[in-house]
Order: structure tokens, then sequence, then C-alpha cells
């Protein structure tokens, strides 16, 4: 896994600054959207939109709120076909952004594939609950009650650590074929993970580590430095893009680096 070419590879797209352009105008309603809730407590000493009335306001935030959710799938759709291309392809540049069919196509799939997740969790939460309620019928302030509420909360615990862990590592299964199918192949999941478990380490970490800017930045919509969220999307987009490599490092074989260097030279 080469870190420093995740933060510099992009830079080596000659047509990188208008890919770069067009994924921060994207990011932009999502971005300033708080800045308009009704609720934000410093909304009355914005300049301009102080005077907006409350129910302008809300029609304000729910339109950016609603772009803002399609233009953030369009640029994850983006992201992952950027993923799919730098696993197989570790010099290619930065997709093209008007291949809008295949952007909006994967797009469409995360979002599939995002509503199944979904029914399947709240599938899985109603049976829990369901559980519970009968336990706590059956062993009414009793001790075997009490214990057996405490392992099923204990396995639920479990269970969503486990789920958060894979869920990067199914995305990554995802991009190598953009196929559904592909985001739960529990085999090749594992299998990958198994077999990249440092790079796979580094991943989640990065992960973790790039939240933070994204979300410290979106608070900033809350403060009287308020113009600072500007910043956001021209962060944002850039760790996306550094992520998208890490990403494609993961199932990568090094191998494959090797040889490609040794053409090249």
């Amino acid at each position: 896994m080469n870190l420093k070419n995740a933060f510099t590879y992009m830079f080596k797209d000659n047509n990188f600054l208008p890919k770069y352009i067009i994924g921060v105008l994207l990011m932009i309603p999502s971005s300033i959207s708080s800045i308009f809730y009704s609720k934000n407590p410093i909304l009355k000493i914005i300049p301009f939109i102080k005077d907006i009335d409350s129910v302008n306001l809300h029609y304000i935030y729910t339109a950016l709120c609603v772009i803002g959710a399609i233009t953030a799938f369009i640029i994850y759709g983006y992201n992952l076909i950027n993923v799919n291309t730098r696993i197989y392809k570790t010099e290619s540049r930065l997709p093209a952004w008007c291949n809008i069919k295949n952007i909006v196509l994967t797009a469409l799939k995360l979002f599939a594939i995002s509503f199944v997740c979904v029914v399947v969790l709240s599938l899985a939460i109603s049976f829990f609950t369901i559980v519970y309620m009968l336990i706590s019928q059956l062993f009414v302030n009793s001790l075997i009650g009490n214990i057996l509420s405490i392992l099923l909360l204990i396995v639920l615990l479990i269970a969503g650590i486990i789920i958060l862990l894979l869920i990067p590592a199914a995305i990554i299964s995802f991009a190598t074929n953009l196929k559904i199918s592909s985001f739960f192949n529990i085999k090749f999941i594992f299998n990958m993970i198994k077999e990249n478990k440092l790079k796979y380490f580094i991943c989640l970490i990065f992960y973790a580590v790039f939240l933070l800017p994204s979300f410290g930045l979106a608070m900033f919509a809350y403060t009287k430095f308020y113009p600072l969220i500007l910043l956001a999307p021209f962060v944002c987009f850039y760790t996306d893009l550094v992520f998208a490599e890490i990403q494609a490092s993961v199932p990568r074989p090094d191998e494959q680096i090797s040889e490609m260097h040794t053409e090249q030279e």
C-alpha cells in the first residue's frame, strides 16, 4: 500500500482541476444546508439569511437536503467507479464526469444495496425487539430474565460492531466489479480481509480519521465561524479521492504494483 501515492495520484491527471471543481460544486448543497436549518443558533446573525421568513427558510433547507442527497449519491457513484478503475489500473486518470450514465447507474446500484440493507436491518431489529419483549413477559423481574436480556444486548452489540467492521469491506467487494451481488459475497469479503489484514486495518483507520474533518467542518455551520463551511466541499472531495486509492489498494495484489513499475522502467 503506497500511502504517498494515495495523496498525490490525482494531481498526475492533466484534467484534475475541472474534475475536482465539479466534485466540489456537487458537494456544496449538502455542505451549506445546515446554515438554513431553522434551529441553527446563529441563524439570526447571518447576513441576508437572517431576513428570510421561517416558511421560505424551511423550503430552502428542504430543497438543499434533497439536492444534497441526490448529489451525494452521484459523488459516491463517481468514487466507486474511481475505486473500481484503480484496483486494476494504478496509473489510471480520474474518471470523466461526462460518463454520467455509468455514474448514475453505479449510484442506483448503491441505492439498491442501501435499500436491501435497511430492509434486512429493520427485520432483524424487529425480530430482536419481539424476542426481548417475550423475555420480558415470560421472566418478569426475574434473575433469568435479566441475564437473558443482558446476553441479548451483548449479542446485538457484538453484531453491530461486526457489521460496522465489514461494511467497508463489502463496499470494496462491490467496487471490484460494480455488481450488487458482490456486496453480499461473504466468502470473498472474508478472504479479502484474511489475505490483506494490515491493508484493511489501515483502510479502517483512514475511514475513521477522514470522518473527523468532515464532521468538524460541518459543525462550523452552527458557530460564528460559519463561513468556514465553504471549505468543507474542497476538503471532503479531496479526502474522497484519497480514500478511493486506499480502498483500491486493499484487494489489489502488491505484486501487481511491482510488475507495473517494472514495466514502466
